[in-house]
């Protein structure tokens, strides 16, 4: 197991991954990991896991060319993640006391208008993005994984 800190320069959050597993074949790698986000601007955390896999081609040219997808986005503790998840969970919760976990499902929506100073993308900004960084993509709904509302229940009043 990896811990990377994923934290980037002016985005507004505080993250990191933990990479569970790497499987590499030829120029094809596959990735499980959990990522961790908690936001600078208001107290809101998120929680994920991610399966992705990496690609090493080249152009006409010689020059490499990396190609990444997301094959699975996992939104609540499941199968080989769940471990690892509920830790991560718990550990948050333990040291963010007051803060709530962003629902993966909320996240992915989209506010028209809204812009984001440290991506040069205009449209189709999340509300990921505008709390915490700019590493996940929503570009499959339909691979996700694990319990659709997981997290709503820390907005119940």
């Amino acid at each position: 197991m990896e811990i990377r800190d994923t934290t980037f320069g002016s985005a507004p959050s505080y993250s990191l991954e933990i990479v569970l597993e790497t499987t590499s074949a030829d120029d094809l790698t596959r990735f499980k990991k959990v990522c961790i986000a908690v936001s600078i601007l208001e107290n809101l955390y998120t929680i994920y896991g991610i399966d992705e896999s990496h690609l090493k081609s080249s152009n006409e040219d010689g020059s490499t060319i990396n190609l990444r997808t997301e094959n699975a986005l996992i939104v609540s503790p499941f199968n080989e993640f769940k471990t690892v998840f509920v830790e991560c969970l718990n550990t948050v919760k333990s040291l963010f006391s007051n803060y709530k976990i962003v629902p993966v499902a909320i996240s992915a929506m989209t506010i028209e208008g809204l812009q984001v100073r440290y991506l040069d993308k205009l449209t189709g900004v999340t509300i990921y993005n505008a709390l915490f960084n700019q590493f996940l993509e929503f570009r499959n709904l339909k691979n996700l994984l694990g319990e659709k509302s997981f997290g709503y229940t820390d907005w119940e009043l």
